[in-house]
């Protein structure tokens, strides 16, 4: 239904006309018909083009032009079929291509630079036609036969244009400029030629050009620029495992390339390349390959075969040091068997090979590094373990909604406990020999938490034996140490951050100390993204550590005042107002009266 207060076509048509035989100035007409256009756009003016485009263009093209450009579209084909002639003519280059790409199709695009090609217009201008028609984002596909008579009518002029709009089609009926590529080749064109191939060569095509390679008498000092000039834009299914003959007969010449190539270096492939590059002999050559090319399996059956050999612990070292892979590494974990041997031969040395490769803390391990009283590494495995315990409570105590489809596992409960056993028998330890040691390791094991980890809910806390008694044993000797304090409050993990912050909270004179140490971190902990309640939390610990003495008072009211004045979506200003008056008037209050005895 047609909105009464909207004028009908015809009133429109009316006002466009009435509008067009004025007599004002042209920017008067200009700002009149923006005015009906923007409100009438879809009830009538689209309909009135055939007078007002025309009529425009006639008046003042070039003023008109952004409008033309703004106003016409698609369905206006025949209306710029007119104008573009007269634009073209014109060397309205903008507005011809502006309007050109509003109609423009790829069948069509191809007949005219055809045309162009066989005219007997001068070079220069049928190239400068042809820019003209660029067909910009729409990326149009310059068909055979355009771009091979576009090739033969002048290669030097026109090459540039064909290579920029040629491109391989993925609809099963592309064309492969056969004629053309052969007419490249024949006139000697090889920058055109082997442009041509990259965008082109299907993957059997490639394999058989380098097969080719191989049969001539390429020297090594120009081999990396031969592959280098036959790589296709598109590798997904290409096979590289034809490096492997290229490796055997030009040797490290070819290395270089293939370092460069290895991300379409598939598995399969890498079994028939890896061994031919490693009897060039060349170990971390190999090895910077394998990590790109190889597998955990393989990884750690050369691991293996390593340690099985006599070597000194320092060439072993330097042995291991090649073959740790590169950091992310993600997949490359060392197996439990390697890692005991590893660890038993000499902790020290290879404690930094395994913090980096071990995929699974276990618990002879664990004893290992007790029996060397290695507690850096301790902290480590501790870590890991509760990393693994998260899994090992999900599994043996699903939540009352999980009962519904999943039962407890007996195994995992078991396993829960017994490495529940083993930590907290060493917490006990450590705390027997000196409390400020238990928080120090404590501190160490749970810094090593990143952002988001599992293994630190408060139903985990609640489930998982080691986790429970991080949480609620020993609290008071924690506030005693600066360092443990810091690592806990500087931690990526919010619920790291929220340990610390409890322990804070209890108030007294250690944890107005650790306040007073930690007011940048407590500062950032009141501005940032945290949850509110983590930031309700911090507040509370600085109203409480202000209360011990007037002097740190007088150190966190500026710290508070000045976080008032930030606003955001994790805000709590009017909290930290509340808690800056209640501390202002804390010490700002007459003492109590004294009772006489």
């Amino acid at each position: 239904m047609t909105d009464p207060t909207t004028p009908a076509t015809g009133d429109i048509r009316a006002q466009v006309t009435a509008l067009l035989a004025s007599e004002g100035d042209r920017g008067a007409l200009l700002r009149e018909l923006d005015t009906l256009a923007s409100a009438n756009i879809a009830n009538g003016f689209d309909a009135c083009a055939d007078l007002w485009a025309p009529a425009l263009y006639a008046r003042d093209s070039v003023f008109f032009e952004y409008f033309l450009l703004r106003y016409l579209h698609p369905d206006h084909d025949a209306i710029i079929r007119t104008l573009l002639p007269r634009a073209e003519s014109a060397g309205q280059d903008a507005l011809f291509t502006g309007l050109y790409r509003k109609i423009a199709e790829q069948g069509t695009w191809n007949g005219e630079l055809l045309a162009m090609a066989q005219s007997t217009d001068p070079d220069d201008a049928v190239l400068h036609a042809l820019r003209r028609r660029d067909p910009g984002a729409q990326a149009f596909a310059l068909g055979d036969e355009a771009a091979l008579a576009l090739y033969r009518r002048n290669p030097t002029t026109f090459a540039p244009f064909i290579l920029a709009h040629v491109q391989r089609q993925w609809d099963g009926d592309d064309e492969d400029f056969a004629q053309l590529r052969a007419e490249a080749r024949a006139r000697g064109d090889e920058a055109t030629y082997w442009a041509l191939f990259r965008e082109l060569a299907e993957p059997s095509e490639w394999a058989a050009e380098l097969r080719q390679l191989l049969k001539h008498p390429v020297p090594p000092s120009e081999i990396l620029g031969a592959l280098r000039q036959r790589q296709p834009h598109d590798t997904d299914e290409l096979d590289a495992g034809i490096f492997a003959d290229f490796v055997e007969r030009y040797g490290a010449a070819v290395i270089p390339y293939i370092e460069e190539n290895l991300e379409w270096v598939a598995p399969r492939q890498a079994a028939r390349l890896l061994p031919v590059i490693q009897r060039l002999g060349d170990e971390p050559v190999y090895w910077r390959i394998f990590f790109k090319a190889g597998n955990a399996h393989q990884w750690n059956e050369a691991l293996r075969q390593l340690l099985a050999q006599p070597l000194a612990d320092d060439d072993l070292v330097r042995a291991l040091a090649r073959r740790t892979p590169p950091l992310p590494a993600p997949g490359w974990q060392v197996t439990p068997a390697t890692a005991q041997t590893l660890y038993e031969r000499h902790p020290r040395l290879f404690r930094p090979f395994l913090e980096r490769t071990l995929g699974e803390a276990t618990l002879p391990l664990f004893q290992a590094a007790e029996d060397a009283g290695d507690e850096d590494f301790l902290d480590f495995l501790t870590y890991r373990f509760l990393r693994l315990m998260s899994t090992l409570v999900y599994n043996a105590y699903p939540t009352p909604a999980q009962l519904s489809w999943r039962k407890p596992d007996p195994r995992s409960q078991k396993h829960l406990e017994e490495i529940g056993g083993v930590l907290t028998a060493r917490f006990d330890r450590l705390f027997a020999e000196l409390p400020t040691k238990y928080v120090h390791h404590a501190a160490n094991t749970l810094a090593r938490f990143d952002a988001g980890e599992p293994g630190l809910s408060p139903r985990e806390v609640a489930l998982n034996p080691a986790m429970a008694y991080l949480h609620s044993q020993h609290r008071e000797d924690w506030c005693r140490s600066a360092h443990a304090i810091r690592e806990l409050l500087e931690s990526p993990h919010v619920r790291v951050q929220v340990i610390g912050l409890t322990l804070l909270g209890a108030g007294g004179e250690d944890a107005a100390d650790r306040v007073r140490e930690n007011l940048l971190p407590l500062r950032a902990l009141l501005l940032g993204s945290d949850p509110r309640v983590v930031k309700r939390q911090a507040l509370l610990c600085l109203e409480h550590a202000g209360r011990q003495s007037a002097a740190l008072a007088g150190q966190l009211l500026p710290v508070l005042e000045d976080t008032l004045y930030f606003r955001g979506k994790h805000a709590i200003d009017e909290s930290i107002m509340v808690s800056f008056v209640r501390l202002k008037s804390f010490w700002s209050a007459p003492p109590p009266a004294t009772q006489p005895a």
